[in-house]
């Protein structure tokens, strides 16, 4: 008894539903676009909607620091640079020239100036301080030294 309402159920599922039955056309599909709304042709509805202001100056490029080798160069955060030694200083903040490259790219391409230092959230937002130590020893270095969580660069508030 169970079978034929089983089958009845699936077969009125089936047919409700009758599928692409004739492909489309390349003309009807783009006289299809022209004939609907763009997005691009939609207003707010309300000042609620409306798109939330940025200032003209306001980038990525603005908001990071460069670091570069004059082939390659890549964008940490403002902050996250936490030592540079003097003979480093025309790689941190130099113009960005050649290829950008991600962090972690970057950061293999250049292991004889560039280290990290694995920061926790407490020392990045300055509620846990950088141990004295840790500073000292990147004075022997001639390597920048970027602040990391989780091997991504991040800020840290001084």
């Amino acid at each position: 008894m169970k079978t034929p309402i089983l089958l009845i159920a699936l077969s009125l599922s089936a047919a409700a539903d009758p599928g692409i039955l004739e492909p489309i056309t390349a003309q009807e599909l783009a006289a299809k676009q022209r004939s609907s709304t763009s997005l691009s042709t939609l207003t707010p509805v309300s000042q609620d909607d409306a798109p939330v202001p940025r200032a003209n100056s306001q980038s990525i490029i603005a908001q990071s620091e460069i670091l570069s080798d004059g082939q390659y160069w890549t964008l940490v955060p403002k902050g996250a640079v936490l030592f540079i030694p003097e003979k480093q200083t025309q790689n941190v903040g130099a113009r960005p020239v050649g290829t950008l490259l991600q962090w972690r790219d970057f950061l293999a391409r250049n292991p004889a100036w560039v280290s990290t230092h694995e920061t926790s959230f407490d020392q990045a937002s300055g509620e846990s301080p950088i141990p004295e130590e840790k500073i000292e020893y990147w004075k022997k270095q001639d390597r920048v030294i970027v602040a990391v969580h989780q091997g991504g660069p991040i800020s840290v508030a001084r």
